[in-house]
């Protein structure tokens, strides 16, 4: 509020987003994290009901505000992008964990009704070798979208189109080529994807869940091309 009236950001005409930091005591954790992948994170709900929060533990989400000293540096700048590339990450970790996974099974592995190696199979390699590349290429992109925004934060600066564009791509194309590159090596080690022993359909599981994220949905890839065209996006961590 400001004196009697409701405060409105005079960019986008909606209210000021807030964070607010509030003692676990106070808060009701809801079992809701029923998911077929990521279970292990149990991102649950939360419910606060009639709790206080005092001013010094909220703070406005504004790149642009003034920020206390302890929070000035480039990487307090960079938020949300951190937590959103964070779980970009977690899908680039994944995809190369499935890679190994079947570079190991490949040495082992004569798939049944055949008397070929799997490593010797051309289907195994061409998949092995593709998968590869689709991750090496997120990570490569990511770090890239990374640097610039440190960049921009470093100097003090909102980020340029340019860069939100660059960090919404990078982890939009990370989450969905890691998921392609599961999906190949799901395909090259047979009914051992399957197989509870082996890993790979956690890794399948898992990937797949992280595509479906609000920060690197389809939506999200929509949210560019309104940009380029010269439109507003709908997603409120572009308009930051």
């Amino acid at each position: 509020m400001a004196d009697d009236a409701s405060r409105f950001d005079p960019r986008t005409e909606d209210p000021p987003r807030l964070v607010a930091a509030v003692p676990r005591d106070e808060v009701d954790l809801l079992d809701t994290w029923h998911t077929s992948g990521m279970r292990g994170t149990f991102s649950a709900d939360v419910s606060v009901d009639d709790v206080f929060v005092p001013d010094h533990r909220v703070a406005f989400i504004d790149l642009g505000g003034e920020r206390a000293p302890a929070f000035s540096g480039p990487l307090y700048a960079l938020w949300p992008w951190t937590a959103i590339h964070g779980e970009t990450a977690v899908s680039i970790g994944i995809a190369g964990a499935a890679i190994d996974g079947l570079i190991d099974l490949a040495t082992r592995k004569k798939p049944s009704y055949s008397r070929i190696p799997l490593h010797d199979r051309e289907m195994a390699q061409h998949h092995a070798g593709k998968a590869r590349g689709l991750v090496d290429a997120s990570r490569a992109f990511l770090h890239a979208a990374i640097s610039q925004a440190f960049v921009d934060a470093e100097v003090g600066r909102r980020y340029s189109e340019a860069t939100k564009l660059r960090c919404q791509l990078a982890a939009c194309f990370g989450a969905e080529a890691c998921a392609a590159a599961v999906d190949l090596v799901h395909e090259a080690a047979g009914t051992s994807a399957i197989r509870l022993e082996h890993g790979f359909e956690r890794q399948h599981r898992d990937v797949h869940a992280l595509t479906q994220h609000a920060d690197k949905s389809y939506s999200r890839y929509e949210d560019v091309g309104k940009m380029l065209f010269g439109l507003p996006p709908s997603f409120w961590i572009l308009e930051l």
